[in-house]
Formats: C-alpha cells, sequence, structure tokens
C-alpha cells in the first residue's frame, strides 16, 4: 500500500525493519569499519549501502603532530609567531580549558587548534590552513575562537599599575632613557588606531553602520591604546564607533576616568597627540607651526617619549597579518580577535624584545605598504 508506505517513511520507500536495526547496531558497535550492508532480503528495496573504510582519526592527527614537531625552528616562528618553547608554554596555559571524553582524549588534539589558531591571526587564510591541517574547514573557526577565548584569559598581561607607584617608577624609568632624562614623569603614551573590517550587517548594529565608516573611506574597528617605552599594551578601549574623535573616546576610556578620579599620583602622567586637549597629567604638544623655542622644545621631547606608541601599532600590526586586509569575522568577535592579538603581542615582547630583529618575523609574508592601519 503506497499511503502506507508514505506514513511510515518519508521516502517512500519501505525497508525490512530488521535490516534497519542490523545497520544500527552496526553503527553503534563501531563495525562499520570493513562492512558492506546489502539487504539479501529485498535487495530491490534497501536503501542502504555502505562501504570502504572509516577514516582513523587519531591517527591522522598523529601524523599532523609529527609534521609540527618536524618544522625548522626559524620557520616555525615565521610560521606561528612563536618559538617553539614560547608555543609550548601557551599550549600548557591553556590546556586545561579542553574538555576531554570518557577515554581521556580529545576529539582534535589542542596542539593542533594552538597551531591553527595562531596560523590565523598570522594571516593564513582559513581554507588554507583547513587544507595544511587536515581540518574540517565547516568547523575551523569555532575551534579558532575557543583558542583565543582561553587565551584571552590566561595571558593577563595588559593592566596599567595605576595604584602601585613602585611599578610606576619602573615604567617611568623606562621613558627616561628615550628622552635622556627630559620631560620626566612619563608612564605611558597613548593613541588611537583603526583596523579595517568588512562593512557590518544592520542587524549586527541595529542600523547603525554608517558610524563605523571613517573619515578615510573604509569600515574599521577603533581602538585606544597605551603603551610602555617597550612597546607593550597597558590598557586599550574600544568602547566608540570608528567614526569618533579620538579625544572623545579617549574621555570614554577606564585610564581617563581613573585619572580624573585622582587615581594617578601627581608625580606621573602620559603623553597624548595633538588631537587631545593638553592637562596637568595629559600631555598633548602645542599645536601651530610658528612656535617659540620652549613651545618647540617641550613638543620635541614630548614626541620623543610618545614614539612608542606608534612602534607599538607599527609591531603589532606587522607580526599579525589578521590586520593586513579587512578582518572578515562577526562583528561582535572583533573585539576578542583584537585583544587577544595585543596580549600575544605583550607575551612575544617579554620573550623576545621589541628590537629590529625580534619583530622581524613577517618578513617575506607582508608587503611594506599595504597594511590596514591608518
Amino acid at each position: 500500500n503506497s499511503e502506507e508506505a508514505e506514513d511510515e517513511f518519508d521516502f517512500g520507500i519501505a525497508v525490512r525493519e530488521d535490516v534497519m536495526k542490523a545497520f544500527m547496531l552496526a553503527f553503534e558497535t563501531k563495525r562499520l569499519r570493513r562492512m558492506k550492508v546489502i539487504s539479501y532480503y529485498f535487495p530491490e528495496l534497501c536503501l542502504v549501502r555502505v562501504t570502504g573504510k572509516r577514516p582513523n582519526r587519531k591517527r591522522k592527527y598523529e601524523r599532523i603532530l609529527k609534521r609540527l614537531d618536524a618544522i625548522p625552528e626559524e620557520l616555525f616562528k615565521r610560521m606561528f609567531r612563536l618559538d617553539r618553547p614560547s608555543f609550548e608554554e601557551l599550549l600548557e596555559k591553556i590546556d586545561h580549558h579542553f574538555e576531554r571524553d570518557s577515554r581521556g582524549a580529545r576529539s582534535i588534539p589542542v596542539k593542533i587548534q594552538l597551531a591553527v589558531a595562531l596560523r590565523f591571526v598570522a594571516g593564513g587564510s582559513y581554507l588554507d590552513i583547513a587544507f595544511a591541517f587536515n581540518f574540517n574547514h565547516t568547523t575551523f573557526m569555532t575551534s579558532v575562537w575557543k583558542i583565543l577565548e582561553s587565551s584571552n584569559v590566561e595571558l593577563d598581561n595588559i593592566n596599567f599599575p595605576v595604584d602601585d607607584y613602585a611599578k610606576l617608577q619602573d615604567l617611568e624609568a623606562g621613558s627616561s632613557r628615550i628622552s635622556k632624562g627630559k620631560l620626566p614623569g612619563t608612564v605611558a603614551a597613548g593613541d588611537g588606531v583603526v583596523f579595517s573590517m568588512q562593512r557590518p550587517t544592520k542587524f549586527s548594529l541595529d542600523g547603525d553602520v554608517a558610524s563605523f565608516y571613517t573619515r578615510k573611506g573604509f569600515y574599521g574597528y577603533a581602538m585606544q591604546a597605551f603603551v610602555d617605552s617597550r612597546a607593550r599594551f597597558l590598557n586599550i578601549s574600544m568602547k566608540m564607533a570608528s567614526s569618533t574623535h579620538d579625544a572623545t573616546a579617549y574621555v570614554l576610556s577606564d585610564l581617563s576616568k581613573a585619572i580624573r578620579n585622582g587615581r594617578l599620583h601627581p608625580d606621573f602622567h602620559i603623553v597624548l597627540d595633538e588631537a587631545y586637549p593638553n592637562k596637568k597629567q595629559e600631555l598633548s604638544p602645542f599645536r601651530g607651526k610658528e612656535l617659540d623655542i620652549w613651545r618647540d622644545t617641550f613638543n620635541y621631547h614630548l614626541l620623543l617619549r610618545r614614539q612608542c606608541v606608534e612602534r607599538a601599532f607599527g609591531i603589532l600590526v606587522q607580526r599579525f597579518g589578521v590586520f593586513w586586509r579587512p578582518m572578515r569575522v562577526a562583528f561582535e568577535r572583533i573585539p576578542l580577535l583584537i585583544w587577544v592579538c595585543c596580549r600575544l603581542h605583550n607575551y612575544c615582547i617579554d620573550k623576545f624584545g621589541a628590537d629590529r630583529q625580534a619583530v622581524a618575523v613577517a618578513r617575506g609574508d607582508a608587503r611594506p605598504g599595504h597594511g590596514s592601519i591608518y
């Protein structure tokens, strides 16, 4: 009866119940590797024909891990922006964030997931990375975001010691070495930066897409950053749209609120550029070209101490190729991506320093003058 068959099966073909039970039993007991399920009761009605061998995921990942271990040291650092000891240290920090199954194993080794995520932030295409690591491209970003979330928790290295006088003294000593003791009291340099991104959807911004279109003609995500003399990020803020003036975005940052509330000791100050107001603990250069010798000298020493924030932006973009082109990730995920890249930036400076040789890990990957930073 065709009507009864259609009621029982969506495809309109009746299959013997015992055949289906045999197939499900074989599947549940993992005996599907070298079997062929062909019904000998009613072969002309059977829908199921399974042949071949189920892939061994454990052996597949073992081969990938061996390939990772065989990468030469210099190439390893260029690929992942970390040397092997730093990579293993980060792996140990985030390992406990990943659950194990009943056998104590994981579906994908965390080491492979970390390598995939680092290649992504280093500028690799998700399709190329998925192909190279034998990764399912449809679940690629799931692993990447899990790695970034765990790294954001474990790499807690962006902190402005506004209430710690001893640490503020250390920051001031680093700045004094740059300007040879001139303009004492500087503990940080600040500026704004905009990273290029794809046009966000109206749904992600409640229709206010225009606020993220910059005066330079692209969609971007804005960040206010404050760094020390080593180009390490001490504080970052991403609270305003990219079309907002730097001075307005700064007023809403946590560091600005702390200074206004008197938490920063009066012996210290931060330096900014001419887009910001000049105040007692927030110094910015005098504007104009025809300045007297005193104002011009002040500007020179202030800008000498402020150059470290420009270096920090340059190093960040040079190292992490995800910023070389418009970011093509979900809008709500962009802050996490930027936060983790800044934390990895600090992690790398703590490990390798910030000299020319230490930051040239991406040489050959980036084309000078073609970054997406303004």
